[in-house]
């Protein structure tokens, strides 16, 4: 099994999701930066990919970090792709058309916790079904709310990340250690507040 943090897969993941908010992106001028945008990063993981790539870790943590990013960018892609069909197509039930990414919550979920812990993937198959289902879940809520295919892909994202991540300290040998991370949720569920109380059309 492919060990490296920058790989073909996760090159190709990303060209998909530039793919899809090109798709939804009407505006040309910012068409085309994201498609110069989108070929200069697809060409940089292919690059690297095909190197071998250190392992020291204060090399490596960087690395991880980038990984993450894209992998969390590549994720925010295709939630938006997923309520921008849900409007375009709003005679097909949203169960259908949210199933695909689904999926991909599980699969971008373990690519990011294998990048920290070397087991084997069967030891994250629950937490990413837990996960996945979860974020179902919460993918139906904002789709009932006035907002837009980009800031809805946003705000899942951002859910996302705050469980996979609590998830991914859980797994770790400290677990959790809420005294630390007490501030870091409150501060992110106070800004999630707020970014519905600005963007969400209550009335």
């Amino acid at each position: 099994m492919d060990k490296k943090i920058i790989n073909n897969g996760l090159a190709i993941f990303t060209g998909l999701g530039f793919l899809a908010v090109l798709l939804l992106v009407e505006w040309l001028v910012l068409k085309i930066i994201l498609l110069v945008l989108g070929l200069a990063t697809v060409g940089f993981l292919f690059f690297n990919a095909h190197y071998k790539q250190t392992d020291l870790s204060y090399e490596i943590k960087p690395m991880r970090r980038l990984a993450m990013i894209i992998w969390s960018f590549n994720l925010f892609c295709f939630l938006s792709l997923t309520f921008g069909l849900n409007q375009f197509f709003s005679t097909m039930p949203f169960w259908l058309i949210s199933l695909p990414v689904v999926f991909l919550v599980g699969l971008i979920s373990i690519k990011i916790w294998q990048m920290y812990f070397n087991v084997p993937v069967q030891n994250f198959l629950p937490w990413a079904i837990i996960l996945s289902l979860s974020l179902w879940e919460v993918v139906w809520v904002i789709s009932l709310l006035p907002l837009g295919y980009f800031v809805s892909g946003v705000l899942s994202t951002w859910v996302w990340y705050v469980i996979s991540l609590f998830i991914r300290f859980h797994l770790g040998p400290q677990k959790i250690i809420w005294r630390k991370q007490s501030w870091f949720l409150g501060i992110n569920i106070l800004l999630f507040l707020l970014v519905l109380l600005f963007f969400v059309r209550w009335i």
